[in-house]
C-alpha cells in the first residue's frame, strides 16, 4: 500500500508530461511552413523583378474558339488600327510590393501590375515609344539587400498605324487577298481572302463552306485548330508572301497535308 502511494504522484506526473512529448518524426521541420519552429519567411521573399511583356488580345471567332482570351506578344512593333487599339502591359512578377510605370511622354504613373493603353494612330500616336517599369519589394526589409529590393526595366517598341479597309495604303499585315497555288500546282490559281474583322478565311482551297475560322495575329494565323481544315500560316518578311501549311480530314479519318503559297494582291 505504501508503495502504491509513492507511485501515484509519479504516474500523474508522467501522464501530464506525455501529451507534450512527440516522437522526432512528428516534429515540424519545414522552413517554408509558418507553423514550424524553423520557419524562415525570407525564403518566400523574391528579389525585385521589373521585367515585363507587351501583349495584344487577338480578335477571334468566339463561336468556334470559346471565350477565353488569346494573347499574342508584341516584340518590337505594335500594329495598331488607325482608329485605336489596346496594348497591354504586364509585369512578369505579379507579387511585388509596388509598381511604377511610365509610358513614352504620358505624364501619368501607372501602379498596377497589369494595365492597358489605347493608342490611336489617327491622332498622331505613332513612332517609337519607351516603356519603363520600376518595382520595389521590401516588405521584409531584413531579407533582401538594398540592391535586391529595387529593379528597373526599359523596353522600346514602335507603333505602326494600319487599316483593315480594302486597298488601304498601310494594311493590317495579315488582312487582305492572297493569290497563289496549292502544293506548287500552277495549273490552278486560288485567291484566299483573310478577313481580320470576321476572324476567318473566305474561299479556302478545297473547302465548300464560306468561312474557315482563324485566330489571326499581325504576321501569323492558326486555322480552325479543333476542326478541318486545320493549320498554321505565316506572313514572310516582305509582308506580301503568305505560306500556309494545313491539313484536311479525309472520309476515313486520316489527314491530308497541303501547302498554299500566295502573294498579296489586295
Amino acid at each position: 500500500m505504501k508503495l502504491l502511494k509513492l507511485l501515484i504522484p509519479f504516474l500523474l506526473f508522467y501522464a501530464l508530461l506525455l501529451p507534450s512529448c512527440k516522437p522526432d518524426e512528428d516534429i515540424c521541420n519545414d522552413p517554408y511552413n509558418s507553423d514550424c519552429p524553423n520557419y524562415d519567411p525570407c525564403l518566400l521573399e523574391a528579389e525585385a523583378d521589373a521585367s515585363f511583356r507587351l501583349e495584344v488580345r487577338l480578335i477571334k471567332n468566339s463561336s468556334f474558339f470559346g471565350y477565353e482570351p488569346v494573347w499574342y506578344p508584341v516584340e518590337d512593333t505594335f500594329f495598331a488600327l488607325n482608329h485605336g487599339a489596346r496594348l497591354y502591359f504586364k509585369a512578369n512578377s505579379p507579387k511585388m510590393d509596388a509598381y511604377a510605370w511610365t509610358i513614352g511622354g504620358d505624364p501619368r504613373t501607372f501602379t498596377d501590375s497589369v494595365f492597358y493603353l489605347v493608342f490611336t494612330p489617327d491622332e498622331g500616336q505613332v513612332g517609337y515609344v519607351t516603356a519603363q517599369l520600376r518595382v520595389a519589394n521590401d516588405t521584409l526589409g531584413d531579407c533582401l539587400t538594398t540592391s535586391e529590393q529595387r529593379d528597373t526595366t526599359f523596353k522600346t517598341f514602335y507603333i505602326k498605324g494600319c487599316s483593315i479597309a480594302p486597298g488601304a495604303e498601310s494594311p493590317y499585315p495579315m488582312n487582305g487577298v492572297f493569290r497563289g497555288y496549292v502544293d506548287g500546282d500552277s495549273s490552278e490559281t486560288h485567291d484566299i481572302n483573310v478577313d481580320v474583322l470576321g476572324a476567318g478565311i473566305y474561299s479556302f482551297p478545297g473547302v465548300d463552306f464560306g468561312l474557315v475560322p482563324i485566330i489571326v495575329a499581325p504576321k501569323e494565323m492558326w486555322i480552325y485548330p479543333d476542326g478541318s481544315p486545320r493549320g498554321y500560316a505565316k506572313l514572310q518578311e516582305d509582308y506580301k508572301t503568305l505560306i500556309m501549311d494545313y491539313e484536311v480530314r479525309q472520309d476515313d479519318g486520316s489527314w491530308e497535308s497541303h501547302q498554299f503559297v500566295g502573294e498579296r494582291v489586295e
